[in-house]
Parts: structure tokens; C-alpha cells; sequence
């Protein structure tokens, strides 16, 4: 009867050895996924940065000696 019990703890063994290797592939992708996460709301923040540039009164000032917008780049003007 030591053969079906060495079976069995050998296909519990490789079970566990699976189990381990699926929850280091969910950490990983956990990982990934953040990190995704991460460098998105880099680009959001930088983004919102170039917009109120542009938006700015400063900056739509100068757009006429760049041959920019008319009027001092003021709106109704």
C-alpha cells in the first residue's frame, strides 16, 4: 500500500509546485497592471501640464511674437 500513498503525495507535491508557480505569475501581472497604472497617470499629469500651459495668460501673450493668435491671444479681443 506504499505505492499509491507515494503517488499521491507525489501528485500533492506537484499540485502545491503549480499552485506556487500561478500565484508568482499573479504577483507578476499584479505588478505589471500597477505599474501601467503608474506611468497612465504620468501622462494624465504631464497632459494637464501642457493644456494650463497653453491656457495660460503668460504664455498666450507671447503667441503673437510667434506670429500666433491675434489680439494678444485673448479671448474677445
Amino acid at each position: 500500500m506504499s505505492q499509491p500513498e507515494t503517488t499521491a503525495l507525489t501528485e500533492l507535491d506537484e499540485m502545491r509546485q503549480e499552485i506556487e508557480a500561478q500565484s508568482q505569475r499573479i504577483v507578476q501581472l499584479t505588478e505589471a497592471v500597477n505599474g501601467m497604472g503608474e506611468n497612465l497617470q504620468w501622462i494624465i499629469e504631464n497632459a494637464k501640464g501642457i493644456f494650463e500651459m497653453f491656457h495660460s495668460p503668460a504664455f498666450r501673450s507671447m503667441l503673437p511674437m510667434m506670429g500666433g493668435m491675434p489680439g494678444g491671444g485673448q479671448d474677445g479681443a
